[in-house]
């Protein structure tokens, strides 16, 4: 069977676009520092997105290339996006738990696999792959004083982790600076 020019230039030019949208993904493997796990970058140079993947499962989809950075922690993969100064959220993922995503953390550790968030209501301290903080301090504590006239807490609270210990700043109502060093909640 002879195919018509057309039919020919069709298919010809449906193999090239084929390979052109092939040439512009670029896959990247990163691999944990115990070698024991794995996330495939894949980034489409074209769209200027990127996705990563455990294994054949997604962590995440189609994320803006110049939005995202990730870190391992420990053994365990953080992904991170931003989609603006106080609009953020992190993705976490290991070999046994399925991906976890929280929003606005602003600390983490891979010793103690803790991290912080700070958001309108408070600031929580997440155990990761945990749905419900371990300790939540509301944004209205009298102990803490936080500073109302600001959208998020994400702005004005500052975390660190040492040992078991964490060092928290944060600006209270009267405009000042205070830190405090609470005990990691996560460790046990």
């Amino acid at each position: 069977m002879k195919l018509s020019l057309p039919i020919r230039l069709l298919l010809l030019s449906c193999i090239l676009a084929a390979a052109s949208a092939n040439s512009l993904a670029a896959e990247t493997v990163i691999t944990s520092p115990d070698k024991q796990f794995s996330v495939r970058k894949i980034c489409n140079h074209k769209t200027q997105e990127c996705s990563f993947f455990a294994g054949k499962k997604a962590i995440e989809k189609n994320l803006p290339e110049d939005r995202i950075s990730h870190e391992w922690l420990g053994n365990t993969f953080a992904l991170r996006i931003s989609f603006g100064s106080y609009d953020s959220y992190t993705t976490f993922a290991d070999r046994t738990h399925k991906p976890h995503t929280l929003s606005s953390v602003i600390a983490t550790d891979g010793k103690t696999q803790c991290a912080v968030t700070a958001d309108n209501k408070g600031v929580s301290f997440y155990s990761l792959f945990h749905e419900k903080p371990v300790k939540f301090i509301a944004a209205n504590d009298k102990k803490f004083s936080f500073t109302r006239d600001v959208a998020t807490l994400e702005s004005v609270v500052e975390a660190e982790f040492k040992g078991k210990k964490v060092h928290m700043t944060y600006m209270n109502k009267a405009d000042r600076n205070v830190s405090v060093v609470l005990d990691n909640p996560c460790v046990k």
